[in-house]
């Protein structure tokens, strides 16, 4: 039996909750499919309360008490492959699965060493994406991408893209044929509790958006110039932000005078969003995926809504929806005010079926669960 390791670095284990649990849970399925994985992950501040039972925790030592929560950060960032080095050259393994985790002389270094073994994970075409966030730490890492990116990448085993644009974007960079796969993201059904739809009048539709954080793809200011544009007086609309939303959102609400139709909750958890879900009609995916020079994807959020059984609104091609699924709305991907009229109109329809949270919940069983994902995962690992 093939000897697999998970290896990742996480410098705040509280900020990355939803990636553990899906590291963990990942692990667990494998194990179930009778594949020999070992999880470890590496982390600078402390860990997160809850328990991960299939993740073996390594700390890195920050050197001294006297280093600032930033300078540990830069310390972890600097470090963390010397301590995978020193853990690895204890381990016999036959596989490395890594989340990719950009490029730079240190990666460069490690690869060189271990390439041979690892396979990356790629989330999103990681160029496009650091230059979406105009920022001055982005454009270093973008820069560093271009340095370093197409030597990493041509230095290791294989490459899993969770869609087909983002394995064709990766094989743009690189001069050699790796072995590859497509494996969406999933979710773990069972955790996710179905959600309570409340009933729907007609005269008050509830609308939820999820993110972790702000980021330009949200697309989160088309939704809000739609709903300041939408003046009908027969219908209120509110809007349900979840998640650590910046200032220049809420500037944009009051810019907007939409204060009383918007309302933040913070980054919540557990029994507090289902709370929430359970009082919203239509969830809210991504709407400007465009701005990273992407088509497809499968953000986490629309497995959840599926699993729970909320329908959904996205402006993106996701690769494990249907077309013409009649419980999500896909709308054109552009940087327009989101046609809140459309909403209504298929929000009036689709909320009257009783049963498509069902529905829902089992095309997230059949399509969208990890079981599934790993099986996929398994299945790629045998043939190398």
């Amino acid at each position: 039996m093939k000897k697999i390791i998970f290896l990742d670095y996480i410098c705040s284990p509280q900020l990355m909750v939803g990636v553990l649990k899906k590291t963990n849970h990942q692990t667990e399925i494998l194990r179930e499919l009778g594949m020999d994985v070992a999880t470890v992950v590496f982390h600078i501040q402390r860990l997160t309360p809850q328990e991960f039972k299939y993740i073996e925790f390594h700390k890195i030592s920050p050197g001294s008490v006297f280093f600032l929560p930033l300078s540990k950060e830069i310390y972890g960032y600097l470090t963390k492959w010397d301590y995978m080095d020193h853990f690895l050259s204890k381990r016999f393994f036959d596989f490395i699965l890594m989340r990719y985790p950009l490029a730079n002389f240190m990666l460069e270094k490690f690869i060189r060493k271990y390439g041979e073994f690892i396979i990356f994970e790629h989330q999103a075409k990681e160029i496009p994406e650091l230059n979406s966030l105009r920022s001055f730490n982005s454009f270093l890492k973008a820069q560093l991408e271009k340095i370093y990116g197409r030597k990493i990448l041509e230095g290791v085993k294989g490459i899993i893209g969770v869609t087909p644009g983002i394995i064709n974007y990766e094989f743009s960079r690189i001069s050699t044929f790796k072995p590859h796969a497509i494996i969406s993201n999933g979710i773990n059904t069972g955790e996710i509790a179905l959600s309570k739809r409340p009933f729907y009048d007609g005269k008050e539709l509830s609308l939820l958006f999820v993110g972790s954080e702000e980021v330009p793809w949200h697309g989160i200011d088309r939704l809000l110039r739609g709903i300041a544009l939408y003046r009908k007086a027969t219908l209120r609309i509110n809007l349900h932000l979840v998640g650590n939303l910046t200032n220049k959102v809420k500037k944009t609400v009051n810019d907007l005078k939409i204060e009383d139709k918007v309302y933040f909750h913070g980054p919540i958890y557990g029994k507090e969003i289902d709370r929430i879900f359970d009082s919203t009609h239509i969830a809210i995916g991504t709407l400007a995926l465009h701005r990273k020079q992407m088509k497809q994807a499968c953000p986490l959020k629309v497995r959840e809504y599926t699993a729970r059984g909320i329908p959904f609104v996205i402006a993106y091609e996701d690769v494990d929806l249907e077309d013409n699924l009649p419980f999500y709305l896909r709308l054109p991907a552009d940087d327009f005010p989101v046609d809140i009229e459309k909403i209504v109109s298929w929000a009036n329809n689709v909320l009257k079926d009783q049963d498509i949270p069902f529905y829902m919940r089992e095309y997230a069983l059949k399509k969208m669960d990890w079981k599934v994902k790993m099986k996929q995962l398994k299945d790629f690992l045998e043939i190398l």
